[in-house]
């Protein structure tokens, strides 16, 4: 029998009730504390047989089959709320294509296939949406075609009567325990390893870094750090991978450097044993050199640490602009963000340097730039690197030692410090590294102008009960033509005018995503430029 999981604002089969006047229950708030959501889920790889629902809440019962469900809540004495759902004439639900075409119709349309009832009446014309939609779900090869079913539906013969929500089924879902919840404390950079010093990491080579070591600041009760990873002229292509010690390597990476290429990206690590975090390189031998800028520990109740406030990205700065210059050679420039938030998460790209050379991005009350890189390029090129970093009344500072550049600074993401209102939205919950999309594995490349939408968490098989954004490693490999990749909210109709990635026809780049989401779990990545494979590697989640 199937597991089944409810909570709030989240996947799988989901019934808001919408009250009118006369709500189900007599109060408004009284049927929507009695209808709390239900999610429903069916046997992986299996169609929809009768018996095979389980829900975990009393007063909610289902039937059906593979040709379409009905699903009753008990809201209230006397009141049952019922809500049928059945496939587009002339489709079944267990055969849909995962990439159908959303098809709109109304509810009128389709009365035969919906029923809402109340006290034993029923509603002969419902009007409203009912939209039809696919997703992939599984991960790899062995993906499934899951059916989601999108409704509103109001009833005309009784104004008190309205229902909306979502519903998806052939997933299999799995929940993730009593998850600890993280806060986030930003810090100056502290570099935790250079093999330039010591020795470098050879083919299959991995060594064990310490987080509290260096005298970094960072406790040893964290639960995650946040580092920027450079790989540093490596004699052969490689890939760098960052996991808990003490764990088996995951197939996942965060870094992939070329033959003699020195490139850095941030990582989100979940710490393990000996409060030690492991680094691996695949092929070749490599240099490494590692900067911690920050860290989450447990914190539900107390005040003091930052909370995570997602958002659509939105263009912060860019040096291309009318009236607006390149970086100088040895410049520092200050930038105001506009935002009073304590931290910020902010996607920076360089693009036509004059040299080879970095950039670093640091706090504006800081008087000089500190001994660390966020962004490593040669001339010519467009690379981009996500920063977390602390702001002083929104203020943040660029340094560049050599030759020219233009930067833009994309803010994805900000941190509020938590006030110890009992709020627990926007804290971290760290997972066992894990890839969520391939889309080498049976499934196709995003091709120019395409949105894909995608459920990470839930492609893992994993699933948590609520959660704002996703902390995921991005990278595009395969690549057609000079293109970027943008990753933002499903609900957001059209992309942000920015980017989290860029790169040339034949590279593979990767880079660190915080990436918001729409009610319903879902993130979209945008690609604009040659056709490309998309992975995804998932670090961890923010509560809702």
């Amino acid at each position: 029998m199937s597991k089944a999981k409810f909570s709030r604002g989240a996947v799988a089969a989901s019934l808001l009730v919408g009250l009118g006047a006369t709500a189900l229950s007599g109060t408004t708030a009284g049927a929507q504390s009695t209808a709390s959501d239900a999610y429903l889920t069916a046997p992986a790889g299996s169609a929809l047989g009768a018996g095979e629902y389980a829900f975990a809440q009393a007063g909610v019962s289902a039937s059906g089959n593979d040709a379409g469900i009905t699903v009753i809540m008990s809201v209230g004495s006397g009141d049952d709320f019922t809500l049928q759902l059945a496939p587009k004439t002339g489709s079944s639900f267990g055969t849909t294509n995962a990439t159908e075409t959303a098809t709109a119709e109304t509810a009128s349309a389709q009365a035969a296939q919906l029923t809402l009832t109340r006290q034993g009446r029923t509603c002969t014309t419902p009007t409203g949406e009912f939209t039809l939609d696919s997703a992939i779900f599984g991960g790899g090869g062995g993906a499934l075609s899951a059916m989601a079913v999108r409704f509103k539906v109001d009833c005309a013969n009784d104004s008190g009567l309205s229902a909306e929500g979502f519903a998806y089924w052939q997933q299999p879902l799995g929940p993730l325990g009593s998850p600890q919840l993280g806060e986030f404390t930003p810090i100056a950079p502290v570099r935790l390893l250079d093999t330039r010093t010591t020795t470098a990491l050879g083919p299959a080579g991995s060594v064990d870094i310490d987080i509290t070591a260096n005298s970094s600041g960072v406790p040893a009760n964290a639960l995650a750090v946040v580092v920027n990873v450079t790989g540093v002229a490596p004699s052969a292509d490689t890939f760098l991978t960052l996991y808990p010690k003490g764990q088996s390597r995951p197939v996942v990476s965060n870094l992939n450097p070329r033959k003699d290429d020195t490139v850095a990206n941030l990582a989100t690590v979940k710490v393990g044993a000996d409060n030690a975090i492991t680094l691996y390189n695949d092929q070749g031998s490599t240099h490494a050199v590692l900067d911690v800028v920050g860290y989450y520990v447990a914190d539900n109740t107390a005040a003091g640490g930052d909370r995570f406030v997602a958002q659509n990205p939105q263009r912060k700065y860019d040096t291309r602009l009318p009236g607006l210059t390149p970086l100088a050679e040895g410049e520092t420039r200050q930038i105001d963000l506009g935002t009073t938030a304590d931290a910020v998460v902010l996607n920076v790209t360089v693009t036509a340097p004059t040299k080879g050379g970095y950039l670093t991005v640091f706090p504006g009350a800081t008087a000089t730039a500190p001994t660390a890189s966020n962004l490593n390029f040669v001339a010519g090129q467009t690379i981009a690197n996500l920063v977390v970093m602390k702001a002083d009344n929104g203020v943040v500072k660029l340094y560049n030692p050599a030759g020219t550049t233009h930067v833009v600074l994309d803010l994805v993401g900000t941190y509020v410090l938590d006030n110890g209102g009992g709020d627990t939205s926007g804290r971290y919950v760290a997972v066992d590294p894990v890839r969520a999309y391939d889309s080498r594995e049976g499934l196709t490349r995003l091709a120019n102008n395409e949105s894909r939408k995608l459920s990470l968490l839930h492609l893992t098989g994993k699933y948590p009960f609520e959660y704002t954004s996703v902390a995921a490693n991005m990278t595009a490999t395969n690549t057609g033509a000079a293109g970027f990749l943008t990753a933002f909210p499903a609900s957001e109709l059209i992309p942000p005018f920015t980017s989290n990635l860029n790169w040339l026809a034949g590279e593979t780049r990767p880079n660190q995503i915080y990436a918001g989401t729409s009610s319903d779990g879902f993130t979209k990545f945008y690609n604009e430029g040659g056709t490309t494979d998309l992975i995804l590697d998932v670090a961890g989640y923010f509560t809702i």
